[in-house]
């Protein structure tokens, strides 16, 4: 096994989501994902349908995560780093992206198809769909509390 491919278990290993996931999936997933790199300031993604759902996580850098309305008002929902997780939701529920996300420096990151994703999720156990719930339930209190902070604001 090579450097990278010990990097990139580690990352799964720590990052939210895989958190849980047994050593045999994390090596399943592990070969599957593919490096990208962005310059500071590109858009990595955007709300669209009609993608390739991929998962993402962020291998060094920092992204920021963002919603915009019709009229071109923005509101930054949040920042992400070394080690989080976006495009999960729209690769769990192949529905399209929810928010836009920017790199705010340069940034490698790892991606998994979708299509990669259902072949992996075969291999999944009690472990594995325990991790996603919780990881999903993470996510819920998040938007949550960022709702709660927003609304409650003077």
């Amino acid at each position: 096994m090579g450097e990278n491919d010990r990097q990139q278990q580690r990352l799964l290993e720590n990052s939210r989501l895989f958190k849980g996931f047994s050593p045999e999936v994390i090596d399943a997933v592990s070969p599957l994902l593919t490096l990208c790199y962005f310059d500071a300031d590109n858009l990595i993604c955007r709300p669209q349908a009609g993608l390739s759902f991929i998962d993402t996580i962020i291998h060094e850098g920092e992204v920021e995560i963002s919603v915009s309305s019709s009229d071109g008002k923005i509101m930054v929902l949040g920042t992400l780093t070394d080690g989080d997780v976006f495009g999960e939701v729209g690769l769990l529920d192949k529905q399209s992206r929810t928010a836009n996300v920017t790199a705010k420096t340069d940034v490698s990151l790892y991606r998994l198809s979708s299509a990669n994703f259902e072949k992996v999720s075969k291999l999944f156990g009690v472990n594995e769909w325990v991790a996603l719930t919780s990881y999903i339930c993470f996510l819920f209190r998040r938007v949550t509390n960022n709702l709660e902070d927003t609304v409650f604001l003077d």
